[in-house]
């Protein structure tokens, strides 16, 4: 596994490789400014009153999805889309 971190743009990223150094997944993670246009709005229409704050974006043989944390003064919720802004899974949490 390997880790880089970019300090001009607050993201990180995790690479992860088998044995002979082939490429399993990549996991970044960073702010709502890095999220593509197109999945931002897309989330956003769903989320009407909720901001983003963090997105770790996962890509493997089988998937490239984003799981995105949105935030208002009451609740947390952790959406799981898919590279279309398609809502796959939601968690919703009380912020105490």
């Amino acid at each position: 596994m390997v880790y880089f971190r970019n300090e001009e743009d607050n993201s990180s990223s995790r690479i992860s490789y088998d044995s002979d150094g082939n490429l399993l997944e990549t996991i970044k993670y960073y702010t709502s400014e890095q999220l593509a246009p197109f999945i931002r709005i897309k989330i956003s229409n769903v989320y009407k009153e909720e901001n983003i704050t963090n997105v770790t974006e996962v890509t493997n043989a089988l998937n490239h999805y984003y799981q995105i944390i949105l935030k208002d003064s009451k609740s947390m919720y952790v959406v799981v889309a898919d590279v279309n802004g398609n809502v796959l899974s939601e968690k919703k949490y009380n912020r105490g």
